[in-house]
């Protein structure tokens, strides 16, 4: 069963980089379009907390779902709307390609 039905969202997607300097220090992030309004369906973490997941305890604020034919790592930024999300983690559900599911935390 699809979910594409549930997605009520748009989504502008980004590739992330950062340019060291000559002494080692990090330059501001660069971000490069990737995907543009690509629909997704977001919630928030229940009691507006923050959940650790993954293996290294990644810090997740909201869930967002979206098709599996999007290259989306945990490196990329995702606007929905007027937020912006780092990439936590990226999970394809049961490995089947139904779709993903994407911790994201939402930056302040």
């Amino acid at each position: 069963m699809s979910l594409v039905h549930l997605y009520n969202n748009r989504m502008n997607v980004f590739t992330r980089s950062a340019d060291r300097t000559p002494t080692g220090g990090v330059d501001e992030e660069t971000l490069t379009p990737k995907y543009t309004d690509e629909p997704c369906l977001i919630e928030i973490i229940g009691g507006g907390e923050q959940e650790m997941r993954g293996k290294k305890g990644k810090r997740i604020s909201h869930w967002l779902y979206c098709d599996t034919n999007l290259d989306i790592v945990q490196t990329d930024v995702i606007d929905v709307g007027a937020r912006r999300y780092d990439v936590e983690l990226v999970d394809d559900v049961q490995e089947k390609e139904h779709h993903f599911e994407i911790g994201v935390l939402l930056r302040t």
